[in-house]
């Protein structure tokens, strides 16, 4: 760097903070980017902010001190002659040499975090001798020096221990902080360590550079980059990426995310074969990107295999060293970055793992905003035991030496997990010449054994596959597996036919009431012989197996009614919300391809459809077809996703899947013979399809709630008690408001409950218990 460089650097430091960015402004004028500025030494006079990474972890380490969750530790093996006592002296050598090894972090006068650099730190050394006990004896202590939590405030933040198991054979256990440190200060930290151990071994010098910059110097220089401007700008760049809207990811979970984790954790370890993993990495060479960018890719992929939905984000910890400065410091320069991909199925792994690339070079870009500031600013709703904007988390681990010499000394190196398990699920990878290593870690909260490993092989099956033919379709991989206890009763039969089982149960009792609406009531003779009619009016305007036919009308008999004639006349219902927005409907329609819109009402758009107007009361029947007979694996719903984190996506439900879906959710209910059933949400989400096709399946009497009723805890329980309603599908939140009816025992069904579309909390569960007792209650969450 020039000296003018340095001088504006210098200057820039120098400032108070609300002139800083009048500063950086002119710099910009005149073509200078401070970001191409070097970092200077910061003031020692005193106590030093800490970077906003640290921040993050100080705030972490203050909820739970002791906690180990953030602790790094290693066993160096090494076998030679070793010097125990040049070692110690080493150590200490090794703190006076980097600053951040000899700092403690605590509150000034104004309430700030800051840290404090100690002139003089005595290491934390322990020489163990284990001759006789031996490495079983030294993995205890081991353990127990990594679960050992630190004291930030006190420190040293460091800590050894040597345990001798022979004349030659030793082991050095290290232990440290995370806010002191990453993975890349672990291999200078080794690194630096031998060069000191062998100094004093010898008597002569180290031959290490001396240190013009510590971590400090950075972390004050970033800091002041950040308040000059930098972070708005970092920040409104996160807004724009992950949005308005952050679900939890949809993981295969043995069980419920507990409201209080326990951080237990376990690990399955597997490794790629070396073809595979060749494949990979010449995959990820042809598109400039990096091995690790081609796992994520594939773990994205397998996420979304799996349940989580297309919407994928990961956490993955990006070490932010891009300047010289950086590369001789121990200190903590990564931050986590929240990394989102929506996978287009309809592409190849190369598409999804250039947008991977995209999103990762993007990220770094706003990588110095600390990822609690994030939160921040996205304010995402707080739910217990589920970490915000991500739960998955995927980390390279480069940068530690696997094995070599340590001054003479034959070394290898072993990592140390602390147990604790941040997140839901997490992926390490290390590549190795012989293979991909990887690692899928989780807490056993909510994770089985036996889950992470069917995870683990359908991982390592996407990666042959995916080498073998980069550019097939994704959604025409082979499906995951997936473990028995997944599906529920295995049945012999084929796949049936709503239609067909409809038509069988109008046949039976064709006198029995089959819809009831307010004061209207139908029964299925004449709401079969009504489907009829309408599916004969379609067929002869030209509809043809699986053509797309919209419904547009409210929570009443003509919506039902309209189903029906759709699928008898071959085609793929389409249900649209009435009361959303034009612009969304017309968007669907369009999507769709649907040619023609059914109303209960006169309809102020047609979105360029056909629009049929149904009664039920319309007995005209002036046209004589011959309905066709449509096979089971014909599209025969089409419902959109709620467009909350896009565009809205269709999801096509065939026939055979309506009618296993129906004939699943009998069997599970158990309901007795011709159960009344009540609908109470939207007709245009899937939450009702629940108790309109186990009515129209099984032969059960089905109560559309008219929206103003279902709405109003008083009127809704009357309804509820005048019509004996024995099932029920609602939604928790739902319930809960209309339990606060004059009679809320009213309010609840004779036989079940059936909840779902959120979580169900144990209050809600333990008034419906103390309310009706009698009342069977089933979590379709």
């Amino acid at each position: 760097m020039t000296v003018d460089a340095q001088q504006i650097a210098r200057r820039f430091a120098a400032l108070a903070p609300d002139r800083r960015r009048a500063f950086l402004a002119k710099l910009a004028e005149h073509g200078v980017d401070f970001a191409t500025l070097p970092i200077v030494p910061a003031p020692r006079d005193g106590d030093l902010p800490l970077s906003p990474a640290q921040r993050g972890l100080w705030l972490t380490w203050q909820r739970d001190p002791a906690s180990p969750a953030y602790t790094m530790a290693g066993i160096l093996s090494l076998s030679g002659d070793l010097d125990a006592a040049a070692l110690q002296a080493a150590a200490g050598d090794l703190i006076a040499r980097h600053e951040a090894l000899r700092t403690s972090f605590g509150i000034d006068a104004e309430g700030r975090p800051v840290q404090r650099l100690h002139m003089e730190m005595a290491p934390s050394f322990t020489v163990r001798d284990l001759h006789v006990a031996g490495e079983a004896e030294s993995d205890a202590f081991a353990e127990v020096l990594a679960r050992q939590p630190f004291d930030l405030e006190a420190g040293p933040l460091l800590r050894f221990e040597l345990h001798a198991l022979g004349e030659r054979e030793h082991r050095l256990v290290l232990a440290l902080h995370h806010i002191v440190a990453d993975g890349w200060s672990i291999g200078l930290l080794i690194r630096d360590l031998a060069a000191l151990y062998a100094a004093r071994r010898d008597g002569t010098p180290s031959g290490l550079p001396l240190m013009a910059l510590h971590y400090a110097d950075y972390a004050a220089w970033q800091r002041s980059w950040l308040e000059a401007g930098e972070e708005a700008r970092q920040l409104d760049a996160w807004k724009a990426t992950l949005g308005d809207s952050h679900p939890p990811l949809d993981l295969p979970f043995d069980r419920p995310r507990p409201a209080q984790r326990s951080e237990a954790g376990a690990a399955h370890r597997l490794q790629l074969s070396k073809p595979v993993s060749d494949g990979l990495r010449a995959l990820a060479r042809g598109r400039n990107a990096s091995t690790f960018m081609a796992v994520l890719a594939l773990f994205k992929l397998l996420l979304a295999r799996n349940g989580a939905g297309d919407d994928i984000r990961i956490g993955a910890p990006l070490a932010h060293r891009g300047r010289a400065e950086t590369h001789p410091m121990i200190g903590y320069f990564t931050n986590v970055a929240v990394l989102r991909t929506v996978i287009n199925q309809r592409r190849g792994f190369t598409a999804l793992l250039d947008q991977v690339r995209e999103g990762l070079l993007a990220a770094e870009t706003r990588i110095d905003v600390p990822f609690d500031m994030v939160v921040e600013a996205l304010a995402p709703p707080r739910q217990a035991g589920v970490h915000p904007l991500f739960q998955v988390k995927c980390t390279e681990q480069a940068g530690a030496p696997g094995g070599g010499d340590f001054a003479g000394l034959a070394m290898t190196l072993q990592g140390l997990g602390s147990g604790a398990a941040h997140f839901d699920l997490s992926l390490d990878l290390t590549d190795r010449p012989e293979g991909i290593d990887l690692l899928l870690a989780y807490t056993t909260d909510v994770f089985d054994a036996a889950t992470i490993e069917r995870l683990g092989a359908d991982l390592a099956a996407l990666a042959e596959a995916v080498v073998a033919g980069p550019e097939r379709r994704l959604a025409d991989l082979a499906p995951a597996p997936a473990p028995e206890s997944a599906f529920g009763p295995v049945s012999a039969e084929p796949p049936a036919d709503l239609v067909a089982a409809w038509r069988a149960r109008a046949a039976e009792k064709p006198e029995a009431i089959a819809l009831r609406h307010e004061e209207r009531a139908y029964t299925r003779a004449q709401l079969d012989q009504a489907s009829d009619r309408l599916a004969r009016r379609l067929v002869a305007r030209g509809i043809r197996p699986e053509d797309r036919v919209a419904l547009q009308m409210g929570r009443t008999p003509e919506w039902v009614l309209g189903i029906l004639g759709v699928l008898k006349a071959g085609g793929a219902y389409l249900p649209l919300d009435a009361a959303a927005p034009a612009e969304r409907r017309a968007e669907l329609v369009a999507d769709s391809g649907a040619r023609w819109l059914l109303v209960d009402a006169e309809a102020p758009e047609s979105f360029g459809c056909e629009v049929l107007r149904l009664s039920l009361e319309d007995e005209a029947d002036d046209v004589l077809v011959a309905l066709p007979e449509p096979a089971a694996d014909q599209a025969g719903c089409l419902i959109y996703t709620s467009g909350s984190t896009g565009k809205p996506k269709g999801v096509v439900v065939t026939r055979g899947g309506i009618a296993d879906y129906a004939r699943g959710v009998l069997q599970v209910l158990d309901l007795p013979e011709g159960a009344r059933m009540a609908m109470v949400s939207t007709v245009a989400a899937d939450l009702g399809n629940t108790v309109l096709y186990g009515a129209l399946y099984g032969g059960g009497e089905l109560h559309l709630i008219d929206p103003a009723r279902a709405f109003d805890p008083d009127r809704f329980a009357e309804t509820m008690a005048a019509q004996r309603i024995e099932v029920l599908k609602i939604v928790p939140s739902h319930l809960q408001a209309l339990l606060q009816a004059r009679r809320p025992q009213d309010a609840l069904p004779v036989h079940t409950l059936v909840l779902g579309g959120e979580a169900t909390g144990w209050p809600l569960l333990d008034r419906i218990r103390e309310l009706a007792p009698g009342c069977r209650v089933v979590n379709h969450y």
